[in-house]
């Protein structure tokens, strides 16, 4: 809470980091509540969903995690796209924009994927019939990550499992790193202003 913020650092497009990072807790929250009552077994869990909307707080939780993930999603777009145009990933801030790209990768192709594929509905089963062609696409690796081998427990609780394990500790993981190098680095001077030649 002591970190000098520049006179910069205070306008709207400046905030968007934060307010993905706050939007990825509040999913993380809700998520957490969520997982007491989905069930993942794929013959019950668009079940499961209809007995969430039938109850009140769930169902408004329900809702929260969906739109709060749109959301996010869009405020993560904005934010490369404003550091992008001000040029904020150059020199010494590469390694910074990187990791923010392996975040927006892992967001979309990670949690929002495996989200879209966990509500099982007709979108969900779609999601899952294109991911499973993909994979088959990519040999023996590919086919140890489905459920084809003798034994393998199901998709659904393959995609359940990265949903809510894998994919929110590699978001951490990365979320901790970009903090620290903005940390390190500062917040990057506006262009063609009289913050661009301050350190």
């Amino acid at each position: 809470l002591a970190y000098k913020i520049p006179e910069h650092g205070n306008s709207f497009f400046y905030s968007l980091g934060g307010i993905v990072a706050v939007g990825f807790l509040i999913m993380i929250a809700s998520g957490l509540l969520l997982a007491q009552v989905y069930n993942p077994v794929p013959e019950l869990a668009y079940q499961s969903l209809q007995a969430i909307q039938q109850m009140s707080g769930a169902s408004y939780l329900r809702a929260l995690h969906y739109w709060m993930a749109q959301g996010v999603i869009v405020a993560l777009l904005l934010h490369l796209a404003r550091v992008f145009i001000t040029g904020a990933y150059q020199h010494p801030r590469q390694l910074t924009w990187w990791i923010g790209v392996a975040l927006l990768a892992t967001l979309l192709m990670g949690s929002y994927f495996t989200g879209t594929v966990l509500k099982w509905d007709e979108e969900g089963l779609d999601a899952l019939a294109h991911y499973k062609e993909t994979l088959l696409h990519l040999g023996p690796i590919g086919a140890a990550l489905t459920d084809a081998l003798p034994g393998s427990p199901p998709m659904n609780f393959r995609v359940y499992v990265s949903h809510i394990a894998l994919f929110p500790l590699l978001l951490i993981f990365l979320l901790v790193i970009h903090i620290y190098l903005i940390h390190t680095f500062n917040l990057s001077p506006t262009p063609k202003d009289r913050w661009a030649d301050q350190p």
